[in-house]
């Protein structure tokens, strides 16, 4: 799938998404944990053009919010990384990993330049990894665990998939929908 139909893939399911009646709250705390980090998130979005809330639902994802880990994979910041991207760091703060995270290492989240819906989630999409897409030909829970897009499956390590696994970390779709109904994402 190419990424031009990705984002209408995406922009499409986006247009349908519910959260799973169980995650509701949780979304909503997570929403607004990253609402209150807003400011946090604000240095690093000006630094790269990312949007606050992108760089948050991503600091969510790959470091439960840890400031200790990077953005780019939750690996510790202050050390070289192991997992991908491998060998970035170590740096001096959790913003300085976040910028190299968002500016050198695949997507280039900081080249994006379509924050629509669709385009935002595909972004998200590319940060974790196609393979959901192109291998297994379904919705990637990076975006939509905890809705009604979800499907069995999950990569638990870098190219490590097993079929049987349901995500249990609540998808960027469900938080971003959770952060919409806080207000406009300006």
């Amino acid at each position: 799938m190419m990424i031009d139909d990705l984002i209408v893939a995406n922009a499409a399911r986006w247009a349908t998404v519910e959260v799973s009646h169980a995650c509701v709250d949780s979304a909503k705390a997570i929403a607004k944990r990253i609402a209150a980090d807003r400011d946090f998130y604000s240095s690093v979005s000006k630094a790269t053009g990312v949007p606050w809330w992108v760089i948050g639902i991503i600091h969510y994802r790959e470091a439960d919010f840890s400031i200790k880990a990077s953005l780019a994979q939750g690996d510790p910041w202050n050390k070289v990384s192991t997992h991908v991207p491998r060998g970035r760091g170590p740096f001096v703060s959790w913003q300085e990993a976040a910028i190299d995270a968002l500016k050198n290492c695949a997507p280039y989240a900081a080249r994006w330049k379509d924050w629509s819906f669709g385009g935002a989630l595909t972004l998200l999409e590319e940060y974790n990894g196609l393979g959901y897409e192109r291998v297994h030909h379904e919705a990637s829970p990076y975006l939509w665990a905890a809705t009604n897009h979800e499907e069995w499956g999950k990569y638990t390590a870098d190219g490590e998939w097993h079929h049987d696994i349901w995500d249990k970390q609540l998808g960027a779709a469900a938080i971003l929908k959770a952060l919409c109904e806080l207000g406009p994402l300006e």
